[in-house]
């Protein structure tokens, strides 16, 4: 279930890349930022991770999103409890509370991001 505008969702995957969703209010649609992690920023001076990008989220693709989310934050099995490189970081802000979690690697992981990029179009 999508929460109540409004809201902004962060995550940081493994490598450093950041997507941010946000959903401000109802008059205007959902919509997403990628900022991916440049060569200048990497810890090796080469990686890059992609073209950033922005845009709105359909209906469908909101649902989406928030299904991943609330399976993550829901399902402590998939959770660590430090931020090692490769794991993921998700922040939810809420007009009244902020949250915070990290996800470990694992095959649910993977195919978050395999959404993210669907989504995002990297």
């Amino acid at each position: 279930m999508t929460p109540a505008q409004p809201w902004t969702l962060e995550f940081y995957d493994g490598n450093g890349n950041g997507y941010t969703f946000s959903h401000p209010d109802k008059a205007k649609p959902a919509s997403f930022d990628f900022d991916p992690l440049t060569p200048e920023e990497s810890s090796s001076g080469h990686y890059s991770g992609g073209t950033p990008a922005s845009g709105s989220l359909s209906s469908e693709q909101l649902s989406s999103l928030w299904s991943w989310v609330h399976l993550f934050q829901n399902d402590e099995s998939l959770q660590c409890e430090q931020r090692p490189k490769g794991t993921g970081c998700f922040v939810i802000k809420k007009a009244d509370a902020k949250s915070e979690f990290y996800v470990g690697r694992g095959e649910k992981l993977d195919e978050y991001m395999s959404f993210l990029g669907e989504l995002v179009g990297s």
